[in-house]
């Protein structure tokens, strides 16, 4: 089939006796001569129309507003040689383009119905100079509707990694171009333009110009610029604009959504939910509203509906009855776990008590189920199994395991419950009876199709590092067998092989004629963990992915070489172009080398290249705060909550992230805000927690932040109704005494301080006494009293049974030193924080702990537990 866009070659050029750029163009005709060579399209001798083709052809721009009324010509010959030539300047072909781009172009053009080779073909368009970008400005404008909006996706994902060389070109203005066409015309322009308006300050010039619906939106449909105006109005913080701008593009999901942003809670309870068909959804929300209104009588009333409906929605596929999730949500965790235990869904009811430290009813119901034998009994003996050994009952939580895994017969198709057991042993800290027992099906030491899924439960959020270790290890001979395999992985990872071992470990990795780059990156990461710095620059030298260069300069800031730093960062960039972590890390080196314009330019530029990407925009908040980044962390999260949808789980994550930048800044009220609206991307059916004990735990870190906010403003009663629930919610939690002790103090509460602490200390060394070998225990109760520096020869004793029951938490190390630093003995403290350091390397909060230990002033604020790297 002939292809609807001719593809002119510089052969066919030279064939045609056409100039192509340095190959002697004519002058540009007038509009006089322009009129006459239209009129000779339809001259009946031949050669004069194909001279008169083409002389438009090479008058280019000049020619094409008469090409346009020449294609709607009555006469056919006319109108078929302006087509053909409008359509050639349509698809970027222009008489002074390069032969470099022509070929590109027709490259493009022969790749149609190959999506992946057209993108790569693209993204060396667009950085192929001025008339590369401007080719692919002329292909996006003249797209016809429909495949437009699948090449403007596709220059759009492009945009990313080409962004940084279109704008050394001086081309930025192409980039506000494609931006503006992708605005209407792709799946998630809007999204693109509320990012890139807020990260070039341009956000108000565009608001105006949508308000008005003048300039360059003066075309745009009305639904468009609504949808437009809905999106900037967000990113500019008004949510009252944005709400209106939703109302008149007739997207009540996008209002419901947006209300709930702005915490409407009075007016959506009355309001109610939008229209769906799913009616314990629905009831839900509505409970949600009134109880977020303080509407309490209607709230109570509301609930009676959910139970009725608990009755007809016991499982809908998700992890718990949905109903279930509705109280447990809306802190009625009583309702909650009764409804799971209705619909059998006892382990996860079982985990809920354990969170509240209601031991005891758990344990009752355990017992329960094993006199009756009840199908579930192996899902909440696992549970009952972890929750056992982690409060120190170590001999009835092994025999219980290990029986469970002599059912796990070699050679034989595992049950359905065996990842679960794996699962629970890791969360419980058996490491090494889980890779004993995760090889027991596999007498060859070969686990074929479940070797990743074994993996993602052996090492979470590893199993990529795992994955290269274990293929680097094939065909040695390492004790244990397949169960030594995955020891001594789990050691590799956790960075517990210390010093020789890891060096025997490196030395055979370099044996390798070449090293595979995934197990390159692993085993510069052991050579850290191991403190073998010279072993992962050497190994991290030879990479051949941007990631062993961002790695490298890594590895060079650490010892302060800034310089070499920079040349990794930059080699980084030009190995895979577009990555914003490259963009902070070069502002970060070009900061300390004093070139203070270019790290501004650096660090803007990471916050243009995302677009409305939320993929990109998420994994570069985490990716920096996991580097301890905290303010470009919160900065970017910004951005990222600019360009997500209202309601989409991008921006419930983004909400969370803002909501963590905010309590950073003692913004504790509009902390809680934020994780509130967070929360509901898991009322919908779609979404769930992992761990079932956040069903309480994040309530109650709500409680525990709005508590803070109303004693902030003076609303001491308010927060101390708020707290109340929150230790209602998690008698275990610690981290609410911490945060408001001083405060309560100061405000002239100090009796409800001094009760809250001895609530929450109480309940620990209660479960202590029940279960004296119980760390996790010890470990809170140090650190409650180490954080509000009281009874701290108590502390640091707990601490120490803590350290000595599990040697392998930097955590409980860090607590002690906390401790002891409160106690007056730096000296001892530094000893302990440095182990936790060497324990963990890549953690920012130990060397920052550290930091603050050495320079000794214990009131200095602590560091944020949450910066990692």
């Amino acid at each position: 089939m002939r292809s609807r866009v001719v593809t002119l070659t510089p052969v066919l050029l030279a064939a045609l006796g056409l100039a192509v750029l340095g190959q002697g163009r004519d002058s540009k005709p007038d509009d006089k001569a322009i009129a006459k060579l239209i009129r000779d399209l339809g001259d009946g001798d031949f050669e004069m129309r194909e001279k008169a083709s083409e002389a438009l052809w090479r008058a280019g721009s000049a020619a094409e507003k008469a090409l346009q009324e020449a294609a709607k010509s009555d006469d056919i010959e006319v109108r078929k040689r302006a087509r053909d030539i409008l359509q050639k300047f349509a698809t970027g072909q222009m008489p002074d383009t390069p032969v470099a781009v022509l070929d590109l172009l027709g490259e493009y053009q022969s790749a149609e119905g190959n999506a992946p080779r057209r993108a790569a073909v693209l993204r060396r368009l667009m950085v192929e100079g001025k008339a590369g970008i401007q080719a692919v400005v002329r292909m996006a404008a003249n797209e016809p509707k429909g495949t437009g909006d699948f090449l403007l996706t596709q220059i759009a994902a492009a945009l990313p990694s080409t962004m940084a060389r279109i704008e050394a070109m001086g081309e930025r203005k192409k980039i506000d171009e494609l931006v503006e066409m992708i605005a209407t015309r792709s799946p998630f322009g809007h999204a693109h333009l509320a990012s890139w308006a807020k990260s070039t300050g341009t956000l108000k010039t565009w608001i105006e110009e949508l308000d008005k619906g003048d300039g360059r939106v003066a075309t745009w449909p009305a639904p468009a610029r609504h949808m437009a105006l809905m999106m900037l109005k967000r990113a500019d913080g008004d949510l009252p604009g944005a709400i209106a701008a939703a109302e008149k593009a007739k997207q009540p999901n996008f209002v419901e959504a947006l209300r709930i942003e702005a915490g409407l809670w009075t007016e959506l309870a009355k309001a109610g939910p939008g229209d769906m068909n799913d009616p314990t959804h629905r009831a839900g929300l509505k409970s949600t509203f009134l109880r977020l209104a303080g509407m309490r009588k209607e709230f109570t009333e509301s609930l009676e509906g959910l139970r009725e409906l608990a009755g007809r929605d016991h499982d809908d596929g998700d992890r718990l009855p949905y109903s279930a999730k509705l109280m447990l949500l809306n802190d009625q965790t009583d309702e909650g776990i009764k409804i799971l235990l209705a619909t059998n869904h006892r382990a996860l009811a079982f985990e809920v008590m354990a969170a509240q430290m209601r031991h005891k009813e758990a344990f009752a119901l355990a017992d329960q189920v094993r006199k009756a034998m009840d199908r579930d009994l192996v899902d909440i003996e696992m549970v009952e199994a972890r929750i056992r050994w982690l409060l120190g009952d170590r001999k009835r939580s092994g025999e219980t395991f290990d029986r469970l895994a002599e059912e796990l017969k070699p050679g034989g198709e595992p049950p359905s419950w065996f990842e679960a057991l794996i699962e629970n042993e890791i969360l419980a800290g058996r490491r090494d009876s889980a890779c004993d027992h995760a090889a027991r099906p596999f007498p060859t030491g070969d686990p074929g199709d479940w070797k990743q899924r074994l993996f993602t439960k052996l090492y979470p959020e590893k199993s990529g590092e795992a994955g290269a270790w274990w293929d680097h290890m094939a065909g040695r001979v390492i004790e244990g067998g397949m169960a030594g395999r995955l020891k001594l992985i789990g050691q590799i990872l956790a960075g517990t092989t210390g010093r020789l071992k890891a060096s025997e470990l490196l030395g055979q990795v370099e044996e390798k004629r070449e090293i595979p780059e995934d197990l390159r990156l692993a085993a510069a990461d052991l050579a850290r963990r191991a403190g073998l710095g010279a072993d992962e620059e050497r190994l991290l030298t030879g990479g051949k992915r941007a990631a062993s260069r961002v790695s490298l300069g890594d590895a060079k800031a650490r010892r302060g070489d800034w310089a070499g730093a920079l040349q990794d960062w930059d080699l980084a960039e030009t190995m895979e172009p577009g990555n914003p972590v490259v963009q902070v890390l070069r502002a970060q080196a070009l900061d300390k080398l004093g070139r203070k314009p270019e790290a501004a330019e650096a660090r803007a530029l990471a916050r243009r290249l995302p677009l409305g990407l939320e993929g990109v925009r998420s994994t570069l908040v985490q990716e920096l705060a996991r580097r301890g980044f905290r303010d470009e962390a919160a900065e970017h999260a910004l951005l990222w909550l600019a360009c997500s949808r209202p309601g989409s789980y991008e921006a419930g994550n983004a909400h969370r992230h803002v909501a963590q930048a905010l309590a950073r800044a003692e913004k504790y009220s509009a902390s809680a805000h934020g994780q509130q609206v967070s929360l509901f991307r898991i009322l919908g059916r779609e979404i769930s927690f992992i761990y079932p004990t956040a069903y309480v735990s994040v309530p109650a870190l709500i409680h525990r932040l709005r508590a803070r906010g109303q004693l902030a403003e003076g609303k001491v009663d308010e927060a101390l109704a708020e707290m109340a629930t929150c230790q209602k919610l998690m008698p275990r939690d610690i981290e609410l005494p911490i945060l408001v002790f001083d405060e309560l103090a100061k405000r002239g509460r100090k009796a409800e301080a001094e009760k809250l602490y001895a609530t929450a200390l109480e309940a620990h060394e209660a479960l202590i006494a029940e279960f004296p070998e119980c760390a996790w225990a010890r470990n809170g109760a140090a650190w409650l009293m180490a954080c509000c520096r009281k009874d701290l020869e108590r502390a640091v004793a707990h601490a120490e049974k803590a350290v000595s029951l599990n040697q392998e938490s930097p955590g409980y190390r860090d607590t002690l030193a906390e401790a002891l630093f409160q106690k007056g003995d730096k000296n001892k403290a530094i000893q302990s924080i440095q182990k936790a350091v060497d324990m963990d390397p890549k953690r920012v909060y130990y060397r920052r702990q550290l930091e603050r230990i050495s320079a000794g002033n214990p009131a200095t604020p602590r560091p944020d537990e949450n910066d990692d790297e």
